[in-house]
C-alpha cells in the first residue's frame, strides 16, 4: 500500500506538551514529502491562522497545493494566501436556535470567522485551554448573539 496523504492532529500528535514539534516528526514529515510525495495536512480544531507558524516548521507555508483542514473540519485552506477551499458554517437561523441553549445552561460559546475567535461565558478550564494553544481571541461579556 502506497500512502499519498497524512492528515495530522496537532495537539498531543504532531505537537509534544510544550506546543513544539519533535525533530523526528519535523525529518519523517519532510522524508514522506520528498521522498515519496506525499502530502501532509495539519487538521486542527483551531483557527487556520495559528497554524501559520507550523506550517514555517515543516516548510508548508505559502505553498501552492498544500492544505489545512481546521476549525474542526470547517475550512479547508490552501496555504498559498491561505486561499478558501471550502468553508461549511451554521446558518445565522441555525446559531440562533443553538446559542440561546448554550446560554441557558451556562455553557461556554465559541463562535469562529474567518478573522476572528468570540468566546462568551469563559470558565477558568477554557481560559486555560485557549491560552495554552494561544489562541487569541475577543471576549463577549453580554449574552448577545447579535
Amino acid at each position: 500500500m502506497t500512502y499519498q496523504l497524512i492528515f495530522c492532529d496537532l495537539d498531543e500528535t504532531l505537537l509534544d506538551k510544550n506546543r513544539e514539534i519533535p525533530t523526528k516528526n519535523i525529518e519523517a514529515i519532510k522524508k514522506a514529502k520528498n521522498e515519496y510525495g506525499v502530502k501532509f495536512v495539519c487538521a486542527t480544531g483551531r483557527h487556520y491562522s495559528i497554524v501559520q507558524n507550523i506550517l514555517k516548521e515543516l516548510d508548508l507555508y505559502d505553498k501552492e497545493n498544500e492544505y489545512v483542514c481546521s476549525l474542526n473540519g470547517a475550512l479547508l485552506t490552501e496555504n498559498k494566501a491561505n486561499n478558501i477551499i471550502r468553508l461549511s458554517y451554521l446558518s445565522y437561523e441555525d446559531a440562533c436556535k443553538i446559542i440561546p441553549f448554550a446560554l441557558n445552561h451556562d455553557l461556554c460559546i465559541e463562535l469562529y470567522t474567518l478573522d476572528h475567535t468570540y468566546i462568551y461565558n469563559l470558565n477558568d478550564d477554557e481560559r486555560k485551554r485557549v491560552h495554552h494553544v494561544g489562541l487569541d481571541f475577543i471576549e463577549i461579556m453580554d449574552g448577545s448573539h447579535d
